[in-house]
């Protein structure tokens, strides 16, 4: 957490120089009619109320991981040890993600302030939710705070597409897999019928080709085996901004 401490805003700097320089005035010129003006901006400025001391932001996300385009819930807590005039919050959202809604929430006269966003990111990788910028008025708007937080992060997974073209190895393990190879075998594809040998399986037989031609025929399917994947990744370092790093 990054915070400014309480700062004057400029309408009560305005007050404060309208009532000295009215009173300044007033007794360099002698005009003591200044006074009577100066007197109203003078409660006015004294009326200032201290600011509290003490401010706390708190953001919390429902989700640490996601996939692309889903909607997670960011909650803002925001809490004062005194009611202040006005209490903004803004959600700095990456490029990638989409914050609805995008323009800060303000809440009137309050203590305490919890404000939601739902946001949805486009793309995947890992992000850090926020910053969050905090933007105080203490009572009478006298004086203002800035507050920035940084959020949780958040682990978005790509959507899985299957591809539509497969690039399969020429030469496959013998292992029972889903990879057709020009092997005759047990799998799927039909290849071929040729006449029942003894061991031949029944539900093999072609029934068409073995009616006409008077001895028994059998279908030929050609074997299916595995493919070894090596993925290989390098993670000594993690090269990019968040969310577009190299891991």
């Amino acid at each position: 957490m990054r915070t400014a401490g309480w700062r004057p805003t400029p309408g009560w700097v305005r007050l404060v120089t309208l009532t000295v320089l009215a009173l300044v005035l007033a007794f360099a010129t002698g005009h003591l009619e200044l006074v009577v003006v100066a007197a109203p901006l003078a409660v006015l400025a004294a009326a200032r109320r201290p600011p509290p001391r003490d401010v706390e932001v708190t953001v919390t996300c429902e989700d640490e991981r996601c996939f692309e385009n889903d909607p997670v819930t960011v909650v803002v807590t925001v809490q004062t040890s005194a009611a202040v005039d006005q209490i903004g919050v803004e959600l700095l959202a990456a490029d990638s993600a989409e914050a609805d809604p995008d323009r800060p929430q303000l809440v009137a006269g309050a203590a305490e302030a919890v404000v939601e966003w739902r946001l949805t990111c486009t793309r995947w990788g890992r992000y850090q939710l926020g910053p969050v910028r905090v933007t105080l008025l203490s009572a009478g708007r006298a004086a203002s705070r800035t507050v920035t937080v940084s959020g949780p992060a958040l682990v978005v997974y790509p959507v899985a597409v299957r591809s539509e073209v497969g690039i399969v190895p020429e030469r496959l393990p013998r292992r029972a897999g889903e990879h057709t190879v020009a092997v005759r075998g047990r799998g799927m594809e039909h290849i071929g019928v040729r006449p029942y040998v003894f061991g031949d399986r029944a539900r093999q037989i072609n029934w068409p080709v073995t009616t006409r031609r008077g001895q028994p025929y059998v279908n030929e399917v050609a074997d299916e085996r595995a493919a070894d994947l090596v993925v290989v990744i390098d993670a000594l370092s993690d090269v990019g901004e968040p969310p577009d790093t190299s891991l």
